[in-house]
């Protein structure tokens, strides 16, 4: 079983306090430090440092690794939704032309349905047919 930094700050082996100094990790370290002489020259507080400040070095270098990949993976992502950027204004322009294409037809075709009305409305005034148009009653 793996020893607390209580029992390895107890314990009088060198070899296993280094060894236990290799393994162990941040909070472990912190713990050994506060127990061990501050002394500066005690060598034990003086590997326990060196050991904390590597396992710290690791951490932040873990830590960049993780952040290079998801800024590798967000600069992909914003890739992709640049390409879908410009295929939905692309898609927009191609609708605004066809929408403008179709009020000019509409406007034509009012217009020629309006000339149309206008040259018949003269031929349905004089109406040819007399009795085709019934008198009109007043209702009770």
């Amino acid at each position: 079983m793996r020893k607390t930094p209580k029992e390895i700050t107890e314990s009088y082996d060198g070899n296993e306090q280094r060894q236990w100094l290799f393994e162990a990790s941040i909070p472990e370290l912190h713990e050994f430090i506060q127990r061990v002489s501050t002394h500066p020259y005690s060598t034990n507080y003086q590997l326990a440092r060196t050991a904390l400040e590597v396992r710290i070095s690791e951490a932040a270098e873990r830590s960049s690794q993780r952040m290079e990949r998801q800024t590798t993976e967000l600069i992909s992502l914003t890739r992709g939704l640049l390409w879908w950027t410009k295929a939905i204004v692309a898609l927009t322009v191609g609708l605004l032309l066809l929408t403008a294409a179709l009020l000019f037809y509409t406007f034509t075709s009012y217009q020629d349905v309006h000339a149309q009305i206008q040259r018949d409305a003269p031929k349905h005034r004089q109406g040819t047919n007399s009795a085709a148009v019934a008198p009109t009653r007043p209702l009770p």
